[in-house]
């Protein structure tokens, strides 16, 4: 028994239909919000590694997102008593920025980032511990995927590339302020 051709695209067009709601489905119970938090011990003051943290302009010495990434990046900044702000542009990362929203002393600075184009934003957080052999430097992430389907899909994706990039960052880092090069 042949099946007849129309009947052949039924059943193709039904399982295609069916396969895509149930992706729709499962994607829509997936987190939209991702963590990583991760740290390092760097044989620095405390006062030495926040001055070089809350200084967005050294941001582009350590982070791998701003050195790394894209070459094409174009950054601005604008850096006041009350406020600080990174912008960037760049063919690969497309439009964002970073800006400082909060600070206590020596020991948390708060930064937000924003990426317009992917409907993503993060909240940055670093804490500074004085240890004995130096700083432990303790930076995590809590971040909200855009409202996207392709977004919902990718929280796991974001969150290993953020190990990732948080480990080469803060080695990065780590080395700059060990051989006091960050400023």
């Amino acid at each position: 028994m042949t099946m007849r051709p129309t009947k052949v695209w039924k059943v193709v067009a039904f399982f295609f239909a069916s396969t895509t709601a149930l992706l729709f489905a499962f994607a829509w119970w997936l987190p939209r919000t991702y963590y990583v938090s991760r740290s390092v011990v760097i044989a620095a003051e405390p006062q030495a590694v926040m001055a070089t943290i809350s200084d967005l302009r050294t941001w582009s010495k350590w982070t791998v997102w701003l050195h790394d990434l894209d070459p094409s990046l174009h950054l601005s900044f604008d850096q006041s008593p009350q406020a600080a702000e990174l912008k960037f542009s760049g063919r690969k990362l497309g439009k964002g920025r970073f800006v400082i929203v909060g600070k206590s002393g020596l020991s948390e600075l708060s930064v937000r980032a924003e990426m317009p184009a992917t409907g993503s934003s993060s909240l940055h957080r670093f804490q500074v511990e004085r240890e004995a052999n130096g700083t432990r430097l303790i930076w995590s992430m809590m971040g909200q995927a855009g409202d996207d389907f392709l977004s919902s899909l990718t929280v796991g994706t974001r969150e290993r590339l953020a190990v990732r990039d948080f480990d080469q960052s803060l080695a990065a880092l780590k080395a700059c302020l060990e051989a006091h090069r960050c400023r």
